[in-house]
């Protein structure tokens, strides 16, 4: 089991309740048509790119700067710098047996802030 880095995940955490990017569902970013914007996902990309300085996202998917690329979850580099385990982070949500942060904001339409606070829950985020 890998190391989660809880101080690189409330980064996330806190773009997903900060940030003025439009929500969108089923890819990373959607640039053209109706509902321009970030999934979850692509939010947790722009935070590694923003601290590491690495990667970008090259108008069809994200490219880490270390050799991953994806357009619906999480490049390895990605996933490694927070510690996480598959493109699609596991989250425990009661009711929702196989919940992940892509079907949430995907198949169940949760809100940046609602994703926010089952990640925030399911790792251990929340500070004293």
């Amino acid at each position: 089991m890998k190391r989660v880095h809880k101080e690189r995940l409330r980064l996330w955490v806190e773009d997903l309740r900060t940030t003025d990017a439009k929500q969108t569902r089923g890819v990373l970013r959607r640039e053209h048509g109706d509902t321009p914007g970030d999934c979850c996902l692509m939010r947790a990309c722009v935070v590694y790119s923003r601290e590491t300085g690495k990667g970008r996202w090259d108008g069809r998917g994200f490219n880490d700067g270390v050799g991953g690329w994806d357009d619906t979850g999480l490049p390895f580099g990605v996933m490694e710098w927070y510690g996480l385990e598959g493109v699609d982070p596991d989250i425990k949500v009661q009711g929702i047996p196989t919940a992940t942060c892509q079907r949430l904001n995907d198949g169940y339409g949760w809100t940046f802030g609602e994703i926010a606070d089952a990640l925030e829950k399911s790792y251990g985020l929340a500070q004293p």
